[in-house]
């Protein structure tokens, strides 16, 4: 199959362009405030799908969180399916999303404490996070982590905090069947990982893998960073 264009292809299947800020609010023009409420919805009903696996459903619902930390979160629709206490949601977009999330909590009888911090999204960020290691933990980075230069979607990976779960979900580039596949069109989906790939880079910081699955046009990886790992 022939990938646009704008898209370099390396030896691993990994496709890059250059990179092109998704931090833009213009970006949100095209969005109208009702169509915004209708993709919430049908994502929603999407995500009530892939957790009615019974796998999927039996992996990631058997562990409950104290607090889940949400990259480029917005919503929470993928999120409210965990069984979590209290969610913070970093996104660069949080000005426009809290206007949602209250119609959100009431759709999807989410119950969890919610709070916001409106910030652009990097793996120092990342790093940086304080956690209480009391907490049990999980970091999520659902359709975000696409949007980064090749160099950023490896650093926001290899710097993740130690003894942590982590759900990564995103395009899966190998279900791509053509140019004008969906997940090519935003012009600021910067890096695709084919699925086997992206398992061993994790692989190599030494992180267990507990789930790898594809799921539609997406995957998923659910993982553990351990308690040791070796840096890159």
């Amino acid at each position: 199959m022939k990938f646009p264009s704008r898209y370099q292809i390396t030896d691993d299947g990994i496709l890059i362009q250059d990179y092109k800020d998704p931090t833009d609010k213009t970006l949100l023009d095209r969005y109208s405030k009702q169509d915004y409420m209708n993709s919430i919805l049908s994502d929603l009903q999407y995500y009530r799908g892939l957790f009615s696996s019974t796998v999927l459903r039996e992996e990631l619902l058997k562990n409950e969180y104290d607090i889940c930390y949400s990259f480029g979160g917005g919503t929470l629709k993928f999120e409210s399916f965990l069984r979590v206490k209290e969610f913070i949601i970093y996104d660069a977009f949080s000005f426009f999303v809290q206007e949602f999330i209250e119609f959100f909590k009431t759709r999807s009888n989410l119950q969890a404490n919610v709070s916001f911090i409106e910030t652009f999204i990097t793996s120092e960020l990342i790093s940086s996070i304080k956690l209480d290691r009391n907490l049990k933990t999980i970091f999520t980075f659902i359709h975000f982590i696409e949007h980064q230069s090749f160099d950023e979607h490896i650093n926001m990976l290899k710097l993740l905090p130690k003894g942590i779960d982590v759900i990564i979900y995103g395009p899966n580039v190998e279900n791509a069947s053509s140019e004008d596949w969906i997940h090519f069109r935003p012009a600021d989906h910067n890096t695709f990982i084919p699925l086997l790939k992206f398992k061993e880079i994790l692989q190599s910081f030494n992180y267990e893998i507990k789930i790898a699955s594809n799921y539609g046009d997406d995957l998923l990886i659910y993982f553990n960073t351990g308690n040791d790992h070796e840096r890159i």
